[in-house]
């Protein structure tokens, strides 16, 4: 008779053997899943409204129990069922049995999928069975308008199948690991290390793409380290996985089960005790432990040094060297690894890291330099340059839409050129971030080329280089700049409502409503339209700042409402309520003009609530900067403690502490102040105090450049 020998080929009385053996560790699962999710479902199963929080961790994974579960049962299981690959005498008596090794590996996979499956599939079951339509308390709510029924039929087999395919991800692994390992402990400790050893290489290396690499960024990269394992995919999203992502993860499941299979069949048996069965793995596993030690000493290095270069490098060769040390005591299971061989291996792996860190100081694939041609974008999106300026707190749009898309070929070029600018002033740049005297803003280009591909850039850019330039004012003076600013797309209906605040004193705040919001907005408008570069890099203090409310139509919300087990029916389509807020300063004629018709001349006037006094001190140098503004609760001095407690009576005038009673003088001080200091190191901070309606002192704080200051501030700190 023929023998037929199959790559799938199964030992049923193995797999048996197993289960009946290792039966308890399928019970503990099932339990810790039932207890955990199921069986407070059907404590609270009359008004499960109530818990519907609850049902959506559960059914998310989000569960602290799930996902310890998760994560322990494929590697204990792995662990068992392998286990016998670790002891000669074991492993000899499982391959002296009548079946090849392809027999035995896939009988031992197969029963460890059995013992991790099972309870997930059980517990899916009885959620499937006993579901019913749950809505949250708030499903009127815009932010659960897409939620219909958080226990449906669909979120349940979701569950299901992303539970089945993280804990077979996790399992495939950990068998891997015990192939290549020769002893138990060695087994569950490499199988969680390397459960985590693609997100965590990914991860550092971005750490020393950002370091080296000026301008280096990747849109989500912290997504992308997490989604390289779907168990950490968990933690960072709420949302399933993507197709991409179940195809990705299904690759990589498969590869790593041919691998194990191909490497147990040239396993050798007298390996078993070794911590390593594959001596090619030795000084890999080395050089992993040294370049995880070697970034985390280097790091801790360069925060005692202050960011040195070469704090950072002894840092880099001491974490370096401790860590293949380690490594290759653990791989060689003795202490006794001071030998010609160990430090051949050692100078491999130094001359490696020299390359890598060469090819990052020097830059050699020209990373940096990589500017696309003009012709070759089809849009660019950036970061408004201004965000840390004059809009700071006060921006024109909300922070997910300070991002403009540009198309018009003029703007390309103009964001090419100054993206060229910021390469070209590179060493000024990191001059600055390292002494951070300049208040710099972060910028980020995306570039979209026309075959479709994406090229970010990010950078943190000085005030000086975006003051006065000219390739910004022809990007912020265009048509298609301004259009993001206006509210003229906005339907006079949608308009909610305008909310006035005070710049100033801080207390008094008013609404705007009716048709006179609808000139109000007119009138910003008109002032938008008219505003020049100059004013918008300005920094002078805003009079008043403004809020319009208005229905976004291009974010609809279809709520709706579950009536029977199997449909559901719309109830109404409401809209995103969106906000702009406007920066009113004196160069917004229109809008001034409207506020003082209307009676709102009090957020228009400096002085109409008439000012105590004001107070002034002087941060003349880096040390007193950081230690007033960064380490304030370590630091105490008199003055400053004066300064930061100001009462309704004036406090004693002091050497570094100058004290203003002129209406006329704080007046002036407010037309040359700022909402933000430029040079961080050299600047007068000023605090005008008001006095509150509940008889409490209101300061409003701004500053003075000392190249701006009046001479008898000058003066008065020479």
């Amino acid at each position: 008779m023929k023998y037929k020998v199959s790559c799938f080929s199964l030992s049923r009385p193995l797999i048996q053997e197993n289960l009946r053996r290792y039966w308890p560790i399928s019970v503990i699962g099932f339990l810790i899943y039932f207890l955990s999710g199921v069986f407070p479902i059907l404590l609270s199963y009359r008004n499960l409204t109530d818990i519907s929080y609850y049902i959506e961790t559960v059914l998310q994974n989000e569960h602290p129990f799930f996902l310890l579960v998760h994560f322990a049962l494929p590697i204990i299981t792995a662990v068992v069922i392998f286990r016998y690959l670790q002891n000669p005498s074991s492993v000899a008596v499982m391959h002296a049995m009548p079946f090849r090794r392809i027999t035995l590996y896939n009988s031992q996979v197969l029963s460890g999928l059995l013992l991790i499956c099972v309870p997930v599939i059980i517990n899916g079951l009885i959620l499937l069975a006993i579901s019913k339509p749950v809505i949250p308390y708030d499903y009127n709510s815009v932010a659960y308008a897409d939620v219909v029924n958080v226990f449906s039929r669909m979120s349940i087999i979701n569950w299901i199948l992303h539970s089945l395919l993280t804990i077979i991800f996790i399992y495939v692994i950990s068998i891997f690991s015990g192939i290549i390992t020769g002893n138990s402990l060695m087994h569950f400790c490499s199988a969680i290390a390397f459960n985590f050893l693609a997100p965590a290489l990914y991860g550092v290396l971005l750490i020393y793409f950002k370091q080296y690499l000026f301008g280096f960024y990747v849109k989500s990269g912290e997504t992308l380290a997490y989604n390289l394992s779907p168990y950490l995919a968990i933690l960072n999203s709420h949302e399933n996985y993507s197709s991409t992502q179940i195809i990705a993860y299904l690759i990589v499941i498969l590869c790593l089960f041919i691998l194990s299979a191909f490497l147990y069949e040239k396993r050798r048996l007298e390996k078993a005790t070794d911590v390593l069965v594959y001596s090619f793995l030795e000084p890999i596993i080395c050089y992993l432990i040294a370049f995880f030690t070697m970034t985390i000493l280097g790091t801790y290095f360069k925060f005692l040094g202050d960011g040195s270069p070469i704090y950072s490098y002894i840092g880099y060769f001491s974490g370096a060297f401790l860590g293949f040390l380690i490594g290759r005591m653990v791989v060689k299971k003795t202490v006794r690894i001071f030998n010609f061989a160990s430090f051949k291996s050692f100078g491999v792996y130094v001359l490696i890291a020299i390359a890598f860190f060469i090819s990052l100081e020097f830059d050699v694939v020209s990373y940096e330099k990589r500017i696309p041609v003009a012709n070759t974008i089809q849009q660019v999106s950036m970061d408004y340059a201004l965000e840390d300026y004059s809009y700071n707190s006060n921006r024109f749009k909300d922070s997910e839409e300070l991002v403009t898309e540009y198309q018009d070929s003029e703007n390309i070029k103009s964001i090419i050129n100054f993206h060229k600018q910021i390469v070209a002033d590179k060493d000024k740049i990191l001059e600055n971030k390292e002494n951070y005297r300049y208040r710099t803003s972060s910028i980020v280009f995306t570039y979209t080329t026309n075959s479709g591909r994406t090229i970010n850039r990010f950078y943190q850019v000085p005030y000086w280089l975006i003051a006065e330039n000219e390739n910004l004012k022809t990007l912020y003076e265009s048509n298609e700049f301004r259009s993001n600013l206006l509210l003229t797309k906005v339907d006079g209906n949608d308009l909610q409502e305008a909310t006035v605040y005070s710049r100033v004193t801080n207390t008094i705040d008013t609404s705007v409503t009716n048709d006179d919001l609808k000139d109000l907005v007119s009138a910003i408008n008109s002032d938008v339209k008219d505003l020049t570069y100059k004013q918008l890099c300005s920094f002078t203090m805003p009079l008043c700042s403004i809020e319009i409310e208005y229905k976004d139509r291009s974010n609809p919300r279809n709520i709706t409402m579950t009536e029977t087990k199997n449909t559901s029916t719309a109830a109404k389509i409401d809209y995103e309520t969106n906000i702009k807020e406007y920066a009113i300063r004196p160069y917004y004629t229109h809008t001034i003009d409207w506020l003082n018709k209307h009676g709102y001349d009090i957020y228009t006037d400096y002085m109409k609530k008439e000012p105590l006094y004001a107070v002034g001190i002087l941060i003349s140098d880096e040390e007193t900067y950081e230690k007033t503004y960064q380490t304030r609760e370590s630091y105490v001095d008199p003055f400053l403690d004066s300064y930061y407690n100001l009462g309704l009576e004036p406090p004693q005038e002091q050497e570094n502490l100058i004290v203003i009673t002129d209406l006329k003088k704080i007046r002036e001080l407010y037309e040359l102040g700022s909402n933000i200091q430029v040079d961080n190191n050299k600047y007068y901070s000023i605090q005008v105090v008001y006095k509150g309606n509940n008889d409490d002192a209101i300061p409003t704080e701004f500053y003075l450049e000392t190249t701006n200051a009046p001479d008898y501030i000058s003066n008065f700190f020479q």
